[in-house]
């Protein structure tokens, strides 16, 4: 009955480490390795806070979007257990699309929502909000006609403007989305008034050839074209009537499972940010003090307060 016992005894003893180690390796097994994430960004001026990253706290004199860039990328990479594994890599607007559509692990900031793009990616709540473009030319002596523009003094059609000024030329980024309403203007005037720039930081480029004369206008947001001209620079704005007075920028990420769970894990930290000051105090360093009544309202609209 002893020697029974004894034997019992001995091979309990002896499952002891195989019990152990089978116990490791199924925690090992829970653990999992990060995962990849190729985040991609336009190299242009505004971007150039982002090569700080990875820094503790985002920079408020960066851009409204750069700024929320920034804590984005941060918290996803120093509070969510490091399950990310984030590289940054610069890349012309151009080939974000196509980066993102052929690839299950990429992400970017700061893009507009339409229907050809959630075919491929999946956005997140609102990364920012912008008033909507208007048309920039230098200072002329003689305004447009009255013809052209709403008892609201914004501009009736782009088609007609161009009809009008059918020598001038109107700069936009190639590939670029202007909102829905406004690509849908442009596709619609003479090709002859429009020129595509492609590359990397195309606005910049496109006030540089403004303020050169090799072209006649720019579309622009309110709080991008301040950064990209010289001080004390004066220009000539007109809104354009039919656009939407506001558009919202978005993060995305490639239409996969990791792609809806990275921007699961972004919405969460938005929900918190949006509540904090300075979300808001960024944009009052970028917009113009005339624009910011504007922003305020749609702002609290998006946002809740401000």
């Amino acid at each position: 009955m002893k020697k029974y016992q004894l034997t019992i005894i001995f091979c309990i003893l002896l499952s002891l480490p195989i019990s152990s180690l089978a116990n490791a390796a199924s925690r090992s097994q829970i653990i999992s390795p990060k995962e990849s994430i190729t985040w991609l960004y336009e190299n242009s001026k505004e971007n150039i806070y982002l090569l700080q990253y990875p820094q503790i706290n985002p920079d408020v004199s960066a851009s409204p979007s750069v700024y929320t860039e920034q804590l984005i990328l941060n918290k996803l990479k120093l509070n969510q257990l490091k399950q990310y594994n984030i590289k940054l890599q610069p890349t012309s607007v151009k080939r974000i699309n196509a980066e993102i559509k052929n690839s299950k692990n990429t992400c970017a900031a700061n893009r507009i929502k339409t229907n050809s793009r959630e075919k491929f990616s999946v956005f997140s709540s609102p990364q920012n909000i912008y008033l909507s473009h208007k048309l920039y030319r230098l200072p002329q002596d003689l305004p447009p006609p009255l013809s052209l523009f709403n008892n609201e003094e914004k501009i009736i059609s782009l088609v007609d403007f161009f009809d009008h000024y059918q020598q001038l030329v109107l700069g936009i980024g190639d590939e670029v989305s202007y909102g829905s309403f406004i690509d849908n203007e442009i596709g619609k005037v003479n090709i002859n008034n429009i020129y595509k720039r492609g590359g990397s930081d195309h606005l910049f480029a496109l006030t540089k050839m403004m303020l050169a004369k090799r072209i006649d206008f720019i579309l622009s947001y309110p709080n991008e074209i301040k950064l990209n001209l010289p001080e004390n620079q004066q220009l000539e704005s007109y809104r354009i009537s039919g656009s939407t007075p506001y558009i919202l920028g978005y993060f995305t990420c490639s239409k996969s499972e990791l792609g809806r769970q990275v921007i699961s894990d972004i919405n969460k930290i938005l929900a918190n940010e949006y509540l904090k000051s300075d979300f808001h105090k960024v944009y009052q360093q970028w917009l113009l003090p005339e624009d910011m009544p504007e922003l305020n309202k749609y702002f609290s609209d998006e946002f809740g307060k401000k």
